[in-house]
């Protein structure tokens, strides 16, 4: 039972190191479209943050009924933030977990027994 708990473990960890991964790529990714286009149209392509949001999110942050505060703060960051800077700060925040996967991989990793079959 341990055994499975550690592999389940290493299983989740494992998963998140490469949506971290993912995330990075896609960082990477969107600013080198940003930049082809400037490349190829002598104009930059702005994407932020917003830009990606959930449908409801954006609404809610544009037209707010409830806590017109903060969303005023947060469709100022949104529409301020590039969505390719969070995305690899993402991304580097969760492949920077990998240390603590290769200390459960070592946990989960035993030596299998060899069994002999008489035949």
């Amino acid at each position: 039972m341990e055994q499975f708990k550690a592999y389940l473990e290493y299983s989740v960890r494992t998963l998140i190191v490469y949506a971290g991964i993912a995330a990075l790529l896609l960082g990477v990714g969107i600013l080198v479209w940003q930049i082809s286009q400037y490349l190829q149209y002598a104009v930059w392509k702005p994407l932020p943050l917003m830009s990606i949001m959930p449908e409801s999110v954006r609404y809610w942050v544009q037209y707010p009924s409830s806590w017109i505060g903060l969303s005023r703060i947060l469709r100022e960051v949104f529409e301020f933030v590039p969505a390719s800077l969070v995305s690899v700060l993402v991304g580097i925040m969760l492949v920077g977990r990998r240390k603590k996967l290769d200390a459960l991989k070592s946990k989960y990793s035993t030596e299998k027994e060899e069994v002999e079959i008489d035949i």
